[in-house]
């Protein structure tokens, strides 16, 4: 699939995207799922932009890859939000994302990072060393001072340019 927008859709029921590469941007922003949503073997090779995107039921993201840069600032989470075997090489922002600190991490790969690679996870979720020099993520407790629905951000990271 070329450049997609499915921005301020709404999709009703369950809505699954099955075995899909989206080869250019893929922009979601602002879209409801008010079913579940899955993201089966799916491949982002552009950016992947799930602004203020709103999940009702279950999200499944399990074996998708995000070649380009993934975008879930400000995404709400009401059911259970998996990312089990996941790849994840570009920049990753989930600033401001709600609903994701029990979320499924299982087998998540994440390349190392290029200079100009910025990520920015929830609370909650922790890199660790990985195996052949990826990364992995994991649920760890939250920090004190920190809440679920906070931005994930380190205090003082500015927000991503040109994704608001």
């Amino acid at each position: 699939m070329a450049a997609s927008s499915f921005g301020g859709a709404t999709f009703i029921g369950a809505t699954g995207f099955g075995v899909v590469t989206f080869t250019g941007d893929a922009y979601f922003g602002g879209a409801t799922f008010t079913g579940d949503a899955y993201f089966g073997v799916v491949t982002f090779t552009g950016d992947a932009y799930f602004g203020v995107v709103t999940f009702t039921g279950d999200a499944y993201f399990g074996v998708v890859t995000f070649t380009g840069d993934a975008y879930f600032g400000v995404v709400t989470f009401t059911g259970d939000a998996n990312f089990t075997e996941a790849t994840i090489t570009g920049s990753a922002t989930f600033g401001g994302a709600m609903g994701l600190d029990s979320a499924e991490l299982g087998d998540v790969r994440v390349a190392p990072a290029a200079a100009d690679v910025m990520r920015v996870w929830p609370p909650g979720w922790r890199v660790a060393a990985g195996a052949d020099g990826w990364q992995t993520l994991c649920l760890a407790a939250i920090p004190e001072g920190e809440t679920a629905a906070g931005s994930g951000a380190p205090e003082g990271s500015p927000e991503p340019e040109g994704l608001t």
